[in-house]
């Protein structure tokens, strides 16, 4: 038996391997990593007359994928929450205000990442969005709220982050 061919062997299984764990080291901001709809909703919810700390319901995911190599990547963050709408007598819940602060909150968490905002607006009085640009990543954030019956709140984002080579 050839000497050589356990030799080559290890040596293909540590390309492989090294080919691997470069193919899945992803870059991404730390706003991408760090973010967590469930404590942005747990704390701007309750001053608009929302109760998120009965157990709200939530849920995420994310994905990536990289081609042509680690330099071109596209991440995807999704996350959603949902919280109890307060039904005491005086107290009404204050979409606008809530959407408002939440919204103010997550500008400011994109730009104690490093990132720049380079776009950002409102689809309607529940939804708003913002692009950012840190680095050679691109980002954008999706938020949208809505009532789910009449006494829930849900509140859905988007994330996404993508190497700007790859947008040319």
């Amino acid at each position: 038996m050839n000497k050589d061919i356990p030799n080559a062997a290890v040596l293909i299984t540590i390309l492989v391997g090294l080919g691997c764990s470069a193919f899945m080291n992803f870059t991404q901001s730390s706003f991408f990593r760090d973010f967590s709809l469930r404590q942005l909703v747990e704390k701007n919810g309750s001053r608009a007359g929302l109760i998120c700390s009965e157990g709200g319901i939530g849920g995420g995911g994310g994905g990536g994928r990289s081609s042509g190599g680690v330099k071109e990547f596209h991440l995807h963050k999704s996350e959603s929450f949902t919280c109890r709408i307060k039904t005491a007598e005086g107290e009404q819940f204050n979409e606008t205000e809530f959407i408002t602060s939440l919204r103010e909150d997550i500008e400011k968490e994109i730009e104690a990442s490093g990132a720049k905002i380079v776009d950002r607006g409102a689809v309607d009085t529940g939804s708003f969005y913002f692009q950012y640009l840190i680095g050679e990543i691109q980002g954008r954030a999706n938020i949208s709220g809505k009532r789910v019956r009449d006494d829930y709140y849900s509140v859905k984002a988007e994330l996404d982050e993508r190497n700007r080579e790859e947008t040319k």
